[in-house]
């Protein structure tokens, strides 16, 4: 078994459960067993293709380059969902932001990691993209999930009044085929800041409850298959 570790912000809110075991078997799952391939390469082609530094038939060329064949497959199911964002975006500058840390819990900080922001007409953009092909967000989570997003960069200068989206390419349903939903996040409502500590009060237990399990060696109960789909949790973990 490998190390708990509090995953990235967005797969953090998305394991949250309101019962702490639920949450510690969750994060032994992960810990149990790593996912087949990550989307790392893909934010890169992301920032390419919202920036336009490079033609079209190029960065689809590099995701077909891509191995092993499951992240392929991926990556060519979002490239389209991309390229129809970048164009709608028409962003004017795109930048690189600084990764950051959150703290969720004493002595426990999760990554906070956006492949890009961008400028057009004056106004600084967020966009947050979510590559799972089942999306894991219920109410509580989403809400979890910006309400973090938004504390992390209330406190930076150059984003505290950007414009926060979630670029989503899931499916709706199981077998639809991906499709594309820029979700405002200004309609997502906030937690307030007894609602978020409390929240990540139940993320820090179940974490503890976790790393007690892996240092006595017992194992989750379950499948990896409970956080999600087996081809769809690609995920950037840790990163």
């Amino acid at each position: 078994m490998g190390k708990v570790r509090v995953p990235s912000i967005q797969h953090a809110a998305g394991i949250w459960s309101p019962e702490p075991a639920q949450v510690a078997k969750r994060l032994l799952q992960l810990a149990e067993s790593s996912p087949p391939f990550s989307y790392g390469n893909l934010h890169k082609l992301t920032f390419d293709l919202v920036s336009r530094s490079s033609p079209y038939e190029q960065i689809h060329a590099a995701a077909q380059a891509v191995r092993p064949a499951i992240a392929r497959k991926n990556y060519l199911e979002i490239l389209p969902l991309l390229r129809s964002y970048g164009d709608r975006a028409a962003a004017s500058v795109v930048t690189e932001v600084v990764p950051r840390n959150y703290s969720i819990g004493r002595d426990l900080r999760t990554l906070v990691n956006p492949p890009l922001a961008y400028y057009k007409d004056g106004r600084a953009h967020l966009p947050w993209f979510v590559f799972w092909k089942a999306n894991h967000f219920n109410k509580s989570r989403l809400e979890l999930f910006v309400s973090m997003l938004r504390d992390v960069f209330r406190q930076d200068p150059d984003y505290d009044e950007a414009f926060l989206s979630l670029v989503i390419c899931s499916e709706h349903h199981a077998g639809a085929g991906r499709q594309l939903t820029v979700l405002d996040a200004s309609t997502v409502s906030e937690l307030s800041p007894a609602e978020r500590n409390e929240m990540l009060r139940i993320f820090a237990e179940g974490y503890s409850l976790a790393a007690q399990a892996k240092a006595e060696g017992r194992h989750s109960e379950g499948r990896r298959e409970d956080v999600g789909h087996r081809d769809d949790d690609q995920f950037d973990l840790f990163a």
